[in-house]
């Protein structure tokens, strides 16, 4: 998003929130404009959405998923209604339309201030079993885009130059098509479970940004978790035997709060291959230019390596780590 449009909005939004010194502080955010303020002393975050990126029908979905899951006691922030606010209020610039919604600020740190550990990763499986839990008994109600409507994946065809690499691409998504959809398999998911998605409090944890929900495989939240770790700093060379221990602790916790199959453990590589497609389409999408930095030149050269070749993002056998978690 055009930095330009905040300082369009600025007047507005500090009107409308009473925001306290007139101060909005920016958290960042990459599809989104993520700000933190204050009113009446109280700490929140703003979120400000382009309309081209989400409707007011997929952003109230999000909305009562995320009371869905407060209800369940799972440790996320909930959208706030604000005194004399709407809980979504609606913001025009020259040129767009954005949408705003308040959430309440978690206490705690960003991944960035925080150091992880096996009690860390513990929990970061065992809140993820939860949602997944309570997704499960949640009706599909069509609000929140389906997978395969992913927007990455759509932009994938207009940024990947590589014709070969959008052939590969083509065929998984066909073959995951094939995939049973069950309730206790498929539904709504966070879309974007990683360590940056979450703030750390010593060993509680609270889950944010469900801006990426969708519906999709449940084992897809968890591959995700691991992919990020994996990657670390240095895409072209993944360290195993931390992330093998990460995955026993994730696990367990996971487990605690939800059932899954051996037979969807499997599955992992084609749900680590469908988050390289997206991270790699979100790579080329935001240089169009291709002025990659170091990591980002990495990751397109041993990603594009690995999917021509058809060789799987990880050689470790997590059927068999699953299963003796399993067993213990």
């Amino acid at each position: 998003m055009n930095k330009n449009i905040i300082e369009q909005l600025k007047s507005k939004l500090i009107i409308r929130y009473q925001v306290d010194n007139n101060s909005l502080n920016a958290l960042g955010g990459y599809q989104n404009f993520v700000y933190e303020f204050k009113k009446d002393n109280v700490s929140y975050v703003m979120r400000i959405t382009d309309v081209n990126h989400r409707s007011v029908k997929e952003i109230e979905a999000e909305l009562l998923f995320l009371e869905m899951l407060v209800e369940n006691h799972v440790p996320v922030v909930r959208g706030i209604k604000l005194p004399h606010c709407d809980l979504i209020e609606r913001f025009k610039t020259d040129h767009n339309e954005y949408l705003v919604v308040v959430f309440d600020k978690a206490n705690g740190l960003t991944w960035t201030e925080f150091k992880t550990n096996d009690s860390t990763y513990y929990m970061a499986g065992k809140q993820l079993g939860k949602i997944h839990r309570i997704s499960k008994t949640m009706k599909n109600d069509k609000q929140r885009e389906n997978w395969s409507e992913n927007q990455y994946l759509k932009d994938a065809y207009k940024v990947i130059p590589n014709q070969d690499i959008l052939e590969k691409m083509e065929d998984l998504i066909a073959s995951l098509n094939e995939l049973q959809q069950s309730n206790d398999v498929f539904g709504l998911v966070h879309g974007d479970y990683n360590f940056a998605n979450i703030i750390y409090n010593e060993d509680q944890l609270t889950i944010i940004d469900f801006d990426e929900a969708e519906y999709h495989w449940f084992i897809y939240d968890i591959a995700v978790y691991l992919f990020y770790y994996l990657l670390g700093g240095d895409p072209a060379n993944m360290d195993k035997e931390p992330n093998i221990e990460l995955f026993k602790q994730f696990m367990k916790g996971y487990l605690e709060e939800n059932i899954i199959l051996v037979e969807w453990i499997d599955k992992l590589p084609l749900f680590f291959r469908l988050r390289e497609f997206i991270l790699l389409s979100s790579v080329y999408r935001s240089n169009p230019k291709k002025t990659f930095h170091p990591w980002q030149k990495a990751y397109i050269e041993s990603t594009e390596y690995r999917i021509l070749n058809d060789i799987p993002f990880i050689d470790i056998d997590y059927v068999e780590l699953f299963n003796d978690i399993k067993n213990k």
